[in-house]
């Protein structure tokens, strides 16, 4: 996607009944997205889960709402079931895509999604704890080299003035994570990585410049990711897929 046109922002109606966009500086980036369906069967194992595990959003998975959804994937004569949950922050909220899932060229891929509702910050290049919106992932057990990519982390300038208009700052807060930034990403305070594009432009959702690549050692049985999306301007959108996208964590059942 180009950088904003703020003569001519696009507009959409989402399950909240509000406009896509209704700031001067607005537009999306985005992931294509498929709803999954409410139910999804376990995977057929039983015994002691031991060994390697792939979650695969594309199989067994279930999306309850934007706030959940669950799923569980075999390991070893096992099975490992997972849970999603999503937080507002206090100007942020998770969006109507969030835990859609959708293919790709990199594997099936969880929206992670929020937007602010609040007032603008002054410094979108600046996380800010009143636009975080948290992801948590949890297992039914402790797992230990939990390995998955964060994908699309970019954002967007006003195009008349090049200045930043929406900012995705990522970061994962659980002891224990090393984090491996895009060479298009730069260190933003706080454990936070965003793009440090000049302007700031709409990049690829599957562009390796623009992911994080996250090793948790563990032993843990769930682990955070927050998005920080400070705005230029309050009063976003709550409809949108705009955000983040996940692939399948990997991961080590101890024997």
């Amino acid at each position: 996607m180009n950088q904003l046109n703020t003569d001519n922002p696009p507009s959409r109606t989402g399950e909240e009944g509000l406009s896509r966009r209704t700031i001067v500086a607005g537009a999306a980036w985005t992931i294509p997205v498929v709803a999954m369906g409410v139910a999804a069967p376990l995977a057929a194992a039983s015994g002691t889960p031991c060994g390697p595990g792939q979650v695969d959003f594309s199989n067994n998975y279930a999306r309850q709402s934007r706030y959940s959804a669950s799923g569980s994937t075999v390991v070893g004569s096992g099975t490992v079931n997972y849970t999603l949950t999503g937080t507002d922050g206090t100007q942020n909220v998770v969006t109507t895509q969030n835990f859609t899932v959708a293919p790709t060229s990199v594997g099936s891929m969880l929206t992670l999604s929020g937007s602010n509702t609040g007032t603008g910050s002054s410094n979108p290049l600046v996380p800010n704890n009143a636009y975080v919106t948290t992801y948590r992932m949890s297992f039914d057990r402790p797992v230990t080299n939990i390995r998955f990519t964060v994908w699309d982390v970019d954002g967007a300038s006003v195009s008349t003035t090049g200045a930043p208009a929406q900012v995705e700052h990522v970061r994962v807060e659980t002891p224990g994570t090393t984090a491996t930034p895009g060479s298009g990403l730069v260190s933003s305070g706080s454990g936070y990585y965003r793009s440090g594009d000049t302007p700031l432009t709409n990049r690829a959702t599957t562009s390796r410049a623009y992911a994080i690549d996250y090793v948790i050692t563990g032993p843990v049985s769930s682990f955070l990711i927050q998005m920080s999306r400070p705005t230029s301007t309050g009063g976003y959108d709550t409809d949108g897929p705009t955000g983040l996208g996940l692939t399948g964590p990997s991961f080590t059942v101890p024997c």
